[in-house]
């Protein structure tokens, strides 16, 4: 996992979304957001479970419900977009990639905050 990669994803959600590809960049956005709390959950020394909804659940323990909450909606949106029928908006895929992006920069900075308290 690397942060780069997160800021990846990220970006390539938003070209996704400019091209046209919405169920794509809906996608792109969940993973951007999962792949960097990873990182952070691995920074604190957290054990914790790859699957999705533990992770969501460990994510409000640490108090970032409001994340936790975004997170799992955007979780919900990537199951649709992956593995069913349902054919998302740009509306939508928008709503995605802004909710991952708040979601993603509030974690690096609070990465970045521990990096720096660490030394």
């Amino acid at each position: 996992m690397s942060l780069e990669k997160s800021k990846l994803l990220l970006e390539e959600a938003e070209k996704d979304i400019e091209n046209g590809c919405f169920n794509k960049a809906v996608s792109a956005s969940y993973f951007a957001s999962r792949m960097i709390l990873e990182i952070f959950f691995r920074d604190l020394g957290i054990v914790f479970s790859k699957k999705d909804d533990k992770m969501i659940n460990i994510l409000a323990s640490l108090g970032l419900r409001k994340e936790a909450s975004d997170l799992r909606v955007l979780f919900e949106m990537r199951k649709e977009a992956d593995h069913r029928a349902y054919v998302f908006s740009e509306k939508e895929a928008r709503y995605a990639f802004n909710t991952s992006k708040i979601i993603h920069d509030k974690i690096f900075s609070l990465l970045k905050a521990k990096r720096k308290e660490q030394g």
